[in-house]
């Protein structure tokens, strides 16, 4: 899609885009339980549970989607990039024992295994699946 956008506006010069960069969205996430379990306190922990993830809020996102609005010339043709925090499952899991003092249930897993998995579901045709696949791999995944 960058491409694409890179290409209209080389071809026409009225055209122009913004690219906002959020990584990934930490209260969505935690409502799901998809970084980590913090209802029922368990997690799949990826690659050891030690990789950081840049993660934006909901409202944040929000903010930085008026603010190219508002900011017309300074982010044409441009990336913005927003987040509130680098974080990993191991400090998520470490903040929740401090609030509530539960123990954990963990599950390691690989994101290579993940990714692996989510190439398959997609052959599958289960785009969920793939899509959370291809998302923990993002997020978890060393790199």
């Amino acid at each position: 899609t960058q491409t694409y956008l890179e290409e209209q506006v080389a071809a026409h010069s009225v055209f122009t885009y913004s690219v906002i960069n959020t990584s990934s969205f930490l209260d969505w996430q935690l409502e799901r339980g998809f970084m980590v379990n913090l209802k029922e306190h368990t997690a799949t922990i990826y690659d050891g549970g030690n990789v950081f993830n840049s993660v934006t809020t909901l409202d944040t996102i929000a903010e930085a989607v008026v603010a190219v609005i508002r900011h017309p010339e300074e982010t044409k043709n441009r990336h913005v990039f927003v987040h509130d925090a680098a974080i990993t499952q191991n400090q998520l899991i470490r903040i929740s024992k401090k609030i509530d003092g539960k123990e954990w249930k963990t599950t390691p897993m690989s994101t290579d295994h993940t990714e692996k998995d989510a190439y398959e579901a997609v052959e599958q045709g289960d785009h969920m699946i793939a899509t959370l696949g291809f998302i923990a791999r993002s997020c978890w995944g060393p790199g």
